[in-house]
């Protein structure tokens, strides 16, 4: 019987680390192209704009010219610091993610990205 209980709890962990899926950060580590801007047409141009989150922490932003930094994630506030090299930060607030979408808002406007 107690062995019995052991394995029952065994699965029962095994489960809840797997439907986890490791927390926001690894959900947001990928390239996410960007799909709309709030109050804006989007052209040709900005459509082939992408910001890619690495795991260790790094990212590279591909908008109007490539910018790298290091990016810090508050999921209890749902926000992203990204602290870009040369000095310079941004914050991304009411992050909302899911398996192939991310908005965010920065600079006052909201941010629909999906996942490349």
């Amino acid at each position: 019987m107690k062995a019995k209980v052991i394995n029952l709890f065994l699965v029962l962990s095994l489960f809840v680390m797997v439907s986890c899926g490791g927390g926001m950060k690894s959900k947001l580590a990928a390239t996410w192209q960007l799909e709309g801007i709030e109050g804006m047409e989007m052209t040709d141009k900005m459509k082939e704009a992408t910001l890619t989150f690495a795991k260790d922490g790094s990212f590279t932003e591909n908008m109007d010219k490539a910018d790298k930094g290091k990016w810090e994630l508050n999921e209890k506030e749902k926000t992203i610091v990204l602290k870009y090299e040369g000095g310079k930060e941004r914050k991304l607030t009411e992050l909302a993610l899911d398996k192939d979408k991310m908005t965010v808002r920065a600079d006052g406007k909201g941010f629909t990205f999906k996942k490349k």
